[in-house]
């Protein structure tokens, strides 16, 4: 199969994401890459420089960002991107609160549910609230056997906020 199945309009593939990122790339850096061939080859050629617009492009929330963009460069596994980075991930993911979707969870037994950005943001933020009332603080580890549906990422994002490690444990059934 030599073509595609689909292929964007022009105007979809100009208020895309990915051309903004471009164009922010080129602001920064003061580049002019036009295609996505350029723009791969810049990733690979210049990974500090593409991660570091990565970060800022996606607006990374973080108390510290460090100097550092790689460690252990070139090595898979073993490369760590902004080893000196103090971030809570679950700060960054819950930084949108509208009711667009945010979860959508279908259970093998038919059971479907939505959560929007504002009711995952809510629960996850009353789940810290009980793991504060139980004395978690940050660094503590929360090991739990729970099954796979969004309260467990509401759990774990509780958890996380709190600044604890969260090890939701899932049982397979043979």
């Amino acid at each position: 199969m030599d073509q595609p199945l689909w292929t964007p309009n022009p105007e979809t593939v100009a208020r895309s994401r990915l051309i903004r990122f471009r164009d922010h790339i080129n602001a920064t850096e003061g580049l002019n890459l036009e295609s996505y061939e350029e723009l791969h080859r810049y990733s690979v050629e210049n990974l500090d420089g593409f991660w570091n617009a990565v970060w800022d492009f996606c607006g990374v929330i973080a108390s510290k960002k460090g100097n550092r963009v790689q460690e252990n460069p070139g090595q898979m596994p073993g490369t760590l991107f902004f080893p000196d980075a103090r971030l809570n991930f679950a700060e960054n993911l819950l930084r949108r609160r509208d009711d667009s979707d945010c979860l959508v969870f279908r259970g093998e037994d038919k059971v479907s549910r939505r959560l929007n950005w504002a009711e995952v943001y809510d629960e996850s933020a009353r789940a810290a609230r009980y793991f504060k009332k139980l004395g978690i603080e940050e660094g503590d580890r929360i090991v739990a056997m729970m099954p796979n549906m969004p309260e467990t990422i509401l759990a774990m994002l509780g958890a996380t906020s709190r600044g604890a490690i969260c090890h939701p444990v899932h049982l397979i059934s043979a």
